[in-house]
């Protein structure tokens, strides 16, 4: 049953749902509540819609308990105030709980606690919109409990002297082409952040798990926090100069006036990207595109896709990945045998599902690029340091193809390549995210599937 909310001003919960009763505050109605919550809901199912204004000296809207799905919608012209008298300092606008419960904004929000505070259920995804405006003096929006999956969109304005948005520990994916005035601070889980369109006056946190950032073109700060976080500009299709250890070297929007912190993976996009990495241990990825990559200080992987890349590991023992035979054509500026390695997925180079150290007997040194045997797949040519892959080892049915150009000084020997398999690993890392050889005591693994799900990769 629909009821239609009349205007009220009393000391007492003005409106508590039961069964599954709708309310409907329409415009000219205006509900305040002296000393308690507006709206309260513990059980059922609900939409409650407001076009009018609902203030509140707790709660305005509250459906803590409810375990179904609720809608909450506040309509253009529509206004929600939470501890409005300014006592109860958690005086929140809307309180959503319920599995897969939804929020839409299109009015005002406006709370002395949090603008929305979200229970976000174990086995739903929450979702909420936001087109109009949302203030918090608390945080604008907080993912209060579970550990489900909260969706949101906002292309409004959302703020908060605490922050903009307060994650949890749920799964968070923001997509903002709006507002955030005050810091975004995701939280626990693999959460996403995606700015296209928008902008952050504050800082963009990860906390802790495995993030995602995808930035527009406004000036971000963006510290990724603990775990495995990747800087993600795939989608881009201009040039760009990325510089991890300085943002003031930054090139080409988005990256243009960002700086970063705590990034594990870096993502180019479809042009030629220059990309430096910082102090710590990093992967970089330059995606298609003639990449220039340096991984500066650091035990780092490189990985420059498509397009002839030129790859410099830096200081540090490095790693430089070729995960098929598009990837080829590299040049390594900085190889050193003593420290750094050659990883090839074992698809590139006709080994089938092998993964380990690279069997001597499919490598061959010479003065020139041509197999010994059959057996042979991998040849370092001496004479200009070049690696060059023979699918045959026949050296006439199938040409040999240049793998990469290294450092002339090299010389290169089997004991600095290893495999990896579509069904095994492509990186080592100890527990520090130090990347090592696989002989390494204590090293943990991390599959090759796990890292093409942080990059994004087929």
């Amino acid at each position: 049953m629909l009821i239609q909310a009349t205007s009220q001003t009393v000391s007492g919960m003005v409106y508590v749902l039961t069964g599954n009763d709708d309310l409907k505050v329409a415009s000219g109605v205006t509900l305040i509540l002296l000393t308690s919550d507006a709206i309260l809901a513990n059980s059922g199912q609900y939409q409650i819609t407001v076009s009018g204004v609902v203030m509140a000296h707790d709660y305005a809207i509250n459906t803590i308990g409810c375990e179904q799905a609720q809608t909450v919608v506040i309509q253009a012209g529509g206004v929600v105030l939470g501890g409005y008298t300014r006592v109860e300092e958690d005086g929140d606008g809307v309180i959503l709980d319920g599995i897969d419960s939804t929020v839409v904004n299109h009015g005002t929000i406006i709370a002395n606690g949090s603008g929305l505070s979200l229970f976000v259920r174990d086995a739903g995804t929450t979702t909420m919109t936001n087109n109009g405006f949302i203030s918090g003096e608390k945080y604008g929006i907080w993912n209060k409990f579970g550990i489900g999956v909260l969706n949101i969109t906002n292309t409004g304005t959302i703020e908060s002297p605490g922050a903009a948005f307060f994650g949890g520990t749920a799964t968070d994916n923001l997509t903002n082409s709006g507002t955030f005035l005050g810091d975004v601070r995701l939280n626990g889980g693999a959460d996403t952040y995606i700015g296209l369109g928008g902008s952050v006056v504050g800082l963009i946190h990860g906390g802790d798990g495995n993030d995602r950032f995808v930035l527009g073109n406004a000036a971000d700060r963006v510290d990724g926090g603990f775990g495995i976080d990747t800087l993600d500009f795939s989608a881009v299709t201009v040039a760009l100069v990325v510089d991890l250890a300085n943002g003031a070297n930054n090139r080409g929007l988005p990256a243009l006036g960002d700086s970063y912190s705590n990034i594990e993976i870096m993502q180019g996009g479809t042009k030629a990207d220059v990309i430096r990495g910082d102090a710590a241990d990093i992967v970089l990825y330059g995606n298609n595109g003639s990449d220039r990559l340096n991984g500066g200080a650091g035990q780092d992987i490189l990985i420059g896709g498509t397009g002839g890349d030129i790859l410099t590991g830096g200081s540090g023992s490095d790693i430089f990945v070729f995960n098929s035979q598009a990837e080829f054509r590299d040049q390594i500026t900085d190889f050193s045998i003593e420290e750094d390695f050659l990883r090839f997925d074992s698809r590139a180079i006709g080994l089938g599902n092998f993964m380990g150290g690279l069997d001597p007997s499919r490598f061959h040194s010479s003065t020139t690029n041509a197999a010994a045997d059959a057996l042979d797949r991998l040849i370092f040519r001496t004479t200009d340091a070049t690696l060059w892959f023979d699918r045959d080892g026949s050296g006439t049915k199938h040409q040999a193809i240049l793998v990469a150009d290294l450092n002339d000084a090299v010389l290169l020997m089997a004991a600095s390549i290893d495999v990896t398999s579509p069904f095994g690993g492509i990186i080592f890392l100890s527990p520090g995210w130090q990347v090592k050889r696989a002989a390494l005591a204590g090293a943990a693994f991390l599959p090759s599937s796990a890292l093409h799900s942080l990059l994004r990769l087929p």
